[in-house]
């Protein structure tokens, strides 16, 4: 073989690939949003480093990655009067539970999921953190628990002291959209709308449980959240070509500004960090299709046909 024409062969297709992943949105992956285990090791005794733990306590306190403060999304998602299930809570609660947590403005933040289908519930704690204004700051741990586990890192049962942040409230006012902003863009055709449920929710055929009416919002794309995790243990997000795709097929091209919303606003929140960790303009409909088919105004998608027995 020759080897300097080997080199320059795998030279270009390293170069085209970069191109062909970072002209989907124009821009390249935000490789700050993840931290390797590794890394995370190397950086422990950090005193800035702030390692939050989103699993169920029981896990918690028989094993965790040392350091690590335990976080249940129980304290950054509400119940709202008018019956929205999983809705961002007041600034002022989430103020005083990003404090509580250790929370400040030095913090360098990792947040992990203690089981792989817990995913989604350490990307909504992502999405809050880049609404309080500390998405800059905040990364997610590459596998989280299940691969620090496989790796046979350190691990410890023994409680952190506890610990009250300084932060600074600066909520990111991008972050979320309402109905009626998607509704006054629908037509946009730089709006690109992604439904993160499972197809058969999509489409109709099953009924979404917090729903008033089957289908989806009209001229939504289907990406379910599921599509974007590796079949493989431990489950992760699947590599950025791999997601690029996944999201070219699905209407998002440069420039685009990406709407997410799921049934309530857990599934929707791993395609928003998919989608701003490729570089989109993205957003977040929290009140999703629970609060659209609430406003029978709204346009919506239903299935042609429901079989008898559903």
């Amino acid at each position: 073989m020759n080897k300097p024409g080997f080199r320059i062969t795998i030279a270009a297709i390293l170069i085209f690939s970069c191109i062909s992943i970072s002209t989907v949105s124009g821009k390249s992956p935000v490789e700050s949003m993840f931290v390797t285990t590794q890394w995370l090791e190397e950086h422990l005794a950090d005193p800035s480093l702030l390692l939050l733990h989103v699993g169920r306590k029981e896990g918690y306190d028989k094993e965790h990655i040392p350091g690590a403060r335990i976080f249940s999304l129980l304290e950054v998602v509400v119940n709202s009067p008018n019956g929205l299930f999983h809705e961002r809570p007041p600034i002022a609660k989430l103020d005083s539970v990003l404090k509580s947590a250790g929370v400040s403005d030095t913090s360098r933040i990792v947040v992990y999921y203690a089981e792989s289908r817990g995913i989604s519930l350490a990307t909504r704690l992502l999405l809050t953190l880049d609404y309080a204004g500390l998405g800059d700051s905040t990364s997610m741990l590459q596998g989280g628990f299940p691969r620090w586990k496989a790796e046979n890192r350190k691990l410890t049962a023994e409680l952190p002291e506890a610990l009250t942040g300084n932060y600074t409230p600066r909520p990111n006012a991008d972050v979320f959209v309402d109905g009626k902003w998607i509704n006054d863009n629908i037509r946009n055709p730089n709006i690109v709308i992604i439904d993160a449920r499972p197809e058969e929710v999509y489409t109709g055929i099953e009924r979404d449980s917090h729903s008033k009416r089957r289908g989806h919002i009209a001229g939504a794309f289907n990406i379910p959240f599921f599509e974007l995790m590796t079949e493989d243990s431990p489950s992760q997000l699947k590599d950025a070509a791999e997601l690029a795709e996944i999201f070219s097929d699905n209407g998002a091209k440069p420039g685009s500004v990406l709407v997410i919303y799921c049934g309530t606003g857990i599934w929707a929140s791993p395609v928003y960090f998919a989608a701003k960790y490729l570089g989109y303009d993205v957003r977040f409909y929290d009140g999703s299709f629970q609060e659209w088919t609430g406003d029978k105004t709204l346009p919506v998608i239903e299935p042609v046909k429901i079989r008898p027995y559903q």
